[in-house]
């Protein structure tokens, strides 16, 4: 009998000396998916601009996702540029047409929590120009043609989970544009702070 009771002991702690060492990475992996789409209000020059997107994303271990995200301006908004004329430069007024998206790195804090948030980072190029507008009398590299820019916009979300498969989420974002060459728009008229509303579906 107590030869008996002394192997459990043994093989009890025995067990426990053996427990699974602690690491930094996770043992366990799981893996998810979603898809959405988004709807946002900023500043554009001196107007409010609104815009729409779609952002989607490959979730690890439900606290990270590495995903996409393609944003752009859905209403006019009016820059005052000059462009050539036969008799010269005339100032005019031009609808700008705006677009930007990239890759999207986002953490993902208590995510099996009703109310939850995500902190997030794109980073990715854009692309501006004049909507019906074609300089004729312009050279091949002219800056009333469309111009490519880089953007970095990182976002902090409150997260509601509707459901198993439904997320929305309310944020606000802050986009940094660099590197505008388009004749009347600045680096700072693309700049600015954004309210951002997303609906996610998928696998969380």
């Amino acid at each position: 009998m107590r030869l008996g009771i002394a192997l459990l002991s043994f093989l009890l702690i025995a067990t426990l000396g053996f427990a699974a060492d602690e690491t930094l990475l996770p043992q366990e992996f799981t893996s998810g998916y979603f898809g959405g789409l988004q709807g946002s209000v900023t500043q554009i020059g001196d107007e409010v601009g609104l815009m729409a997107g779609v952002r989607g994303g490959w979730i690890i271990n439900h606290r990270f996702s590495l995903g996409a995200s393609a944003t752009m301006l859905v209403n006019d908004i009016d820059f005052e540029t000059s462009v050539p004329e036969s008799a010269g430069l005339q100032d005019t007024t031009l609808s700008l047409m705006l677009a930007y998206g990239g890759v999207e790195f986002t953490y993902i804090k208590h995510p099996e929590r009703l109310f939850h948030y995500t902190a997030s980072v794109m980073i990715g190029a854009g692309a501006v120009s004049y909507k019906d507008y074609e300089c004729s009398l312009c050279g091949e590299e002219s800056d009333l043609d469309s111009d490519i820019f880089f953007v970095l916009e990182p976002e902090l979300d409150v997260v509601v989970n509707i459901s198993t498969m439904v997320r929305l989420a309310l944020g606000f974002s802050y986009r940094y544009v660099y590197d505008v060459e388009l004749r009347g728009v600045k680096n700072d008229d693309l700049r600015g702070a954004a309210g951002r509303l997303t609906v996610k579906i998928g696998r969380f």
